[in-house]
């Protein structure tokens, strides 16, 4: 599925007619976006968490 032209395709895509083709395209590259926006919202609890610890550690030392 990562080839531009329907007569480079691939064999499990070589049967579908433009139609097709075209829609498939398209609920992959919304799949894409979802899966996108996913990671970004992973990132940010990841950069969250991080600082979340930074700041109980920095805490932690200036208590101690």
């Amino acid at each position: 599925m990562h080839t531009p032209y329907k007569e480079a395709s691939c064999v499990h895509c070589s049967e579908l007619s433009d139609g097709e083709l075209s829609q498939l395209r398209e609920r992959i590259e919304d799949e894409h976006d979802g899966h996108e926006e996913l990671g970004r919202y992973m990132l940010g609890m990841v950069g969250a968490a991080a600082l979340i610890m930074l700041l109980l550690i920095v805490f932690a030392v200036i208590s101690a």
